[in-house]
């Protein structure tokens, strides 16, 4: 199965899974427009890093703060308009001007997340959700599909084909993978 055919099945079985994803993420940590931008890249990148594969469609771009995709933002500043929406979202004022702060509703329903999507998740909220704002830009810019890119440029996810190939975080099999390459001159 491509690369395309499995992200249309995740996504087509599971249409609201940005929503159940923010939900779940905002669950367990403190989001600000900011932090949701770059723990959605990361459950993006570790799921594509275990399952080969996108799980959703959103074109990331290169700017100064990392990655940003508008389209991601505008959907989920959606989700506090949408009727029965499950976020609160306010601005509130930061170092360098105004920002997002995103609180899931307390009357909204812990979603179900299939079992990769909730590994992919867990592990994003283990390993960076208490990060330091920096840290974290920091973390999703050493990932694969980001980088090389420069300024300006979107955010290439063809390059990630296997679980071996995302550098953040590599499971044990990436990391011997990596291993062998550096020592065979690879990776130079």
């Amino acid at each position: 199965m491509g690369m395309s055919e499995t992200r249309q099945t995740t996504a087509e079985s599971s249409p609201n899974l940005l929503r159940d994803i923010v939900v779940y993420i905002g669950r367990r940590v403190s989001l600000n427009g900011t932090r949701v931008q770059k723990l959605l890249y990361l459950v993006e990148a570790e799921y594509a890093d275990r399952n080969g594969a996108r799980l959703m469609d959103y074109e990331f771009y290169h700017n100064r703060f990392g990655m940003n995709s508008k389209t991601l933002e505008d959907r989920v500043l959606a989700m506090k308009e949408e009727k029965g929406g499950p976020l609160f979202i306010t601005f509130q004022k930061t170092d360098v001007g105004m920002g997002l702060r995103i609180k899931v509703k307390d009357d909204v329903p812990q979603p179900t997340l299939p079992a990769e999507v909730k590994a992919a998740c867990d592990f994003v909220i283990r390993e960076y959700g208490s990060m330091p704002l920096t840290s974290l830009m920091h973390a999703a810019k050493r990932t694969l599909p980001f980088y090389g890119t420069e300024d300006g440029d979107k955010v290439d996810w063809s390059s990630v084909k296997k679980v071996d190939q995302c550098n953040h975080k590599l499971s044990e099999n990436g990391r011997r993978i990596l291993q062998r390459a550096l020592s065979a001159g690879e990776g130079s």
